[in-house]
């Protein structure tokens, strides 16, 4: 018996049923999206509240990527003031942003948030972390607190935690002059131990100047790192010696925290991709040369955002199935758009300029009120 074929496209969204850490309760506070003190007694939830939990059966197409849809209609909808803003706009400190946005657009992205987690964008850009020594009980030296050394390697995407000791700069415990978790005198450091430190491929560029990522670079922790962290202390001491926790963990999601500044750049990026991807249509001469420029910009940003995503596979005893796992939540949106733009599902109204999913192929318009505005006017001569 033949097998059954599937509805086209039907196979992609089984493939983001992958839990994503969030917490349920998020606040815009001094230009950083953080979860609220209530949620974070709470605790984590690990697993989005989106659809892509649900069976591909349950939810329409039009649906079944509601994340990324949600941000790009946002990115899509901020306003020409709030765009210019948000492109020039710069940190005064580590600690304070400036948002340009109206209580709505906040309200907004506290509900995105709420739904789906923080974007991960640190994570999305750091392969290692290496935290400045402290004095931890030694577990060879009895009685003793030992210099400690810890680091953090993603490796796709997972983050294993290491480390090491210098147990010839041990000191009993209980000693007046040292405490467990004190920071280890810069004279007591070991011989090439790496502190203080991350390895950062960050996101440099723009739609329109190539987006890429930079090469493997080394950096002090109180430049990216800590523009994560609003709570810690941020002169340059405090940043790069805070015992920071394992990325991952509950804690770390506990403490971490994204600027708004940095959420609107990738809502707007994601609907210039997105409308970069919308069919040439009926654009002619620049117009349609401009939209191959925007159109190959698009992919390649996609691309590239969803690079550090990887195929799983999951299941026992012959029952397996592929899953996508990513370091960070935009690198899931980046994979979900791919998957719909291989589907032609798409599309930027032709009447209105909306972004919007559908399940038909040869839609044109959000809705009727734009098909009928569209057919009046070119009825009248006035759209080619």
């Amino acid at each position: 018996m033949p097998r059954k074929r599937s509805k086209r496209g039907s196979s992609n969204w089984a493939l983001f049923q992958s839990a994503w850490p969030r917490f349920d309760e998020y606040e815009i506070r001094n230009g950083y999206i953080r979860p609220t003190a209530a949620a974070k007694e709470r605790g984590l939830i690990r697993g989005s509240g989106d659809v892509r939990a649900k069976r591909d059966d349950e939810v329409s197409r039009s649906k079944r990527w509601q994340p990324a849809l949600g941000l790009i209609e946002f990115g899509d909808l901020l306003d020409a003031n709030v765009r210019w803003n948000s492109e020039r706009a710069r940190p005064d400190s580590l600690g304070s942003f400036t948002s340009p946005l109206t209580d709505r657009d906040e309200r907004q992205i506290v509900e995105w948030c709420n739904t789906h987690g923080l974007l991960g964008l640190l994570l999305h850009q750091v392969e290692a972390v290496f935290l400045y020594p402290r004095y931890q009980k030694s577990t060879d030296l009895p009685g003793f607190l030992v210099p400690t050394y810890r680091r953090y390697v993603r490796v796709g995407t997972l983050w294993y935690e290491g480390g090491d000791t210098d147990d010839e700069q041990a000191k009993r415990d209980g000693s007046p002059d040292v405490a467990e978790g004190d920071v280890v005198p810069t004279t007591d450091l070991k011989e090439g131990w790496l502190v203080s430190r991350v390895i950062v491929r960050s996101i440099e560029g723009s739609l329109n100047q190539r987006l890429r990522y930079s090469s493997p670079e080394l950096q002090p922790l109180d430049r990216l790192w800590a523009r994560y962290f609003a709570d810690v202390s941020q002169s340059p001491v405090a940043t790069k010696q805070h015992p920071y926790p394992v990325p991952g963990s509950e804690e770390f999601w506990g403490a971490y925290a994204e600027p708004v500044f940095d959420f609107l750049r990738v809502a707007q990026l994601l609907a210039d991709c997105a409308k970069g991807l919308g069919k040439a249509g009926r654009r002619r001469g620049k117009d349609r040369e401009d939209h191959a420029v925007n159109e190959a910009g698009a992919r390649e940003t996609l691309n590239l955002l969803a690079e550090p995503v990887q195929f799983k596979l999951a299941g026992s005893n012959g029952e397996y199935s592929q899953k996508l796992q990513s370091p960070s939540l935009l690198g899931d949106l980046a994979a979900m758009v791919i998957a719909d733009a291989g589907q032609s599902r798409i599309v930027v109204c032709e009447g209105c300029g909306k972004i919007f999913a559908t399940d038909a192929y040869q839609m044109k318009f959000c809705q009727e009120t734009c098909a009928n505005r569209i057919r009046k006017r070119r009825q009248s001569g006035k759209v080619a």
